[in-house]
């Protein structure tokens, strides 16, 4: 697909009526189990594969301060990787640009504690993590 996000082009959200998760994670495709019981458990979803995605174009967010997924977002499940420069930006830039985002971040736990700074205000989930479990951390920060 073109553009930076799969399933939007960067299009702003065109789902009002139902609480909407973006997914930051290269490896996230439409057939993934964690998108599809957020789907069905009545989330809208949208992908962006980060600025490290394969033929993805660089980081609006990071370039430019401003990502119409990430403004349009109710909560972001983020898993660019804590130990990669490129994704560590990108989690900083939507720290310091949308501090009262809800964010879900999905990291190995040596990971997430050797970057405790980075994901001190958000919820960390395991990449292990079954997809009912990764749904559940993201519906009690929309119920919150």
């Amino acid at each position: 697909m073109g553009g930076h996000a799969r399933g939007s082009g960067l299009h702003p959200w065109t789902w009002p009526d139902r609480p909407r998760v973006l997914i930051e994670d290269a490896a996230e495709d439409a057939g993934s189990p964690v998108i599809d019981a957020l789907r069905r458990a009545g989330f809208a979803v949208a992908v962006c594969p980060g600025p490290a995605g394969v033929g993805a174009p660089r980081c609006p967010l990071v370039d430019h301060g401003e990502c119409p997924l990430v403004e349009g977002a109710d909560v972001v499940l983020w898993g660019l990787g804590l130990d990669r420069p490129e994704g560590r930006r990108e989690l900083e830039a939507l720290r310091a640009r949308h501090p009262r985002l809800p964010v879900v971040v999905r990291a190995p736990a040596e990971e997430a504690a050797r970057w405790a700074e980075a994901v001190a205000d958000a919820t960390v989930v395991a990449p292990s993590a079954a997809p009912d479990e990764v749904v559940a951390a993201i519906a009690a920060l929309t119920e919150a």
